[in-house]
This record gives structure tokens, C-alpha cells and sequence, in this order.
């Protein structure tokens, strides 16, 4: 189990290493360069917190073994430092992830914008009490993002008028939280 953890920790230092090399896009744009690098970077980054959420490695992340303590407690730093780097530009990234990609679901499969709203969630809420600052950090992003109103808001409407498929065949991880009720209710 500890391995897949490093692994899931250094994706995610490996996402942000390649965003460094390319320039942020600007999100409200309407050209191609919208779906540039720096959604995709964060869709995947999102995905990853997601499976670390799925998989409950959050616990072996905030107290890792021995063997691998000091590459994890290294790795972990370096990411927070880095989603504080980013946390305007992520903040922002999240209301227009829901009001663009959720509308042209098309681009987007309807199980990913699940597992993202929930890989949000986790980084949001499973990585707080790690240091002070950075729990400042995720909280100014709930915050800014107004992910409650933007995003779970256009979920909502996306379910309840129907404008969405049930996820049939998609089997629900048995420990995903009832807190994710995005997924519950689109069943």
C-alpha cells in the first residue's frame, strides 16, 4: 500500500513540475487555449486527490512509515507549497470548470466531473490539519472558488432537471463519504 501512496503523492509534484514549464492560460478564455495544459493539469490533479481520498491513503500521507517518511513528508511539503503558489489560479479555475465544463458535459464524461467535485473535496478537506498556514490555504480557496454556490449548485440543477444520465454501471466506491452527494443522488 505505501508505494501506491508515493506514487499517488509524486503525480500529483509531477503535475505541478510540468505546469511550472508552460504558461498559465487564462481560464475565461473561449479559444482553444482554454482546454490548453493548464485545465488539463488541473482535471488530472483533481482526479489524483480523488483516488487518494478513494483509496484513504490521506492517513499514511500525514503519518507515513518509516521507510518512506522522509520522501513522502518532502514530496507532501513541496505540494502544499505548491498548491499555495497556485491557490488564486485554482480558486479560480473551479467556478469555471463548473460554469464551461459541466455545461458541454460532451468534452467531459459525466463520471470525471464526479470524480473531480469529490478529488476537490478530499484535497479540501482530508489535507487540513497538516500546518496552520496551509489549512488558511484550502480554507481561502472554499472560499473564493464559492464552490458550494458555483460548482454543487450547477450539479444540483444538472441532476434534479434531469440533465444528466443516471451513472448506471459505475460502481460507487463503498467508503466515498455521504458528505459526496453528488454521486448519491445521481443514481
Amino acid at each position: 500500500m505505501t508505494p501506491q501512496v508515493l506514487g499517488r503523492l509524486l503525480k500529483i509534484e509531477k503535475r505541478f513540475c510540468d505546469l511550472e514549464k508552460h504558461p498559465l492560460r487564462p481560464l475565461l478564455s473561449n479559444t482553444p487555449e482554454r482546454s490548453s495544459v493548464s485545465v488539463r493539469f488541473l482535471k488530472n490533479i483533481f482526479i489524483i486527490f480523488y483516488e487518494i481520498g478513494i483509496f484513504g491513503d490521506i492517513e499514511l500521507i500525514k503519518d507515513p512509515p518509516e521507510n518512506i517518511k522522509l520522501k513522502v513528508i518532502q514530496t507532501r511539503t513541496k505540494i502544499i507549497d505548491l498548491i499555495t503558489k497556485y491557490s488564486n489560479w485554482i480558486s479560480n479555475y473551479i467556478p469555471v470548470f463548473a460554469r464551461k465544463e459541466i455545461d458541454f458535459i460532451d468534452s467531459t464524461s459525466k463520471e470525471t466531473v464526479y470524480k473531480i467535485r469529490s478529488g476537490i473535496e478530499f484535497m479540501l478537506t482530508d489535507f487540513k490539519n497538516i500546518t496552520e498556514e496551509f489549512d488558511n490555504i484550502l480554507e481561502e480557496i472554499r472560499e473564493f472558488s464559492s464552490i458550494e454556490d458555483e460548482f454543487d449548485n450547477i450539479l444540483t440543477d444538472w441532476i434534479e432537471f434531469g440533465l444528466h444520465y443516471p451513472l448506471k454501471g459505475i460502481d460507487i466506491p463503498k467508503n466515498l463519504p455521504k458528505s459526496h452527494w453528488w454521486w448519491f443522488k445521481a443514481l
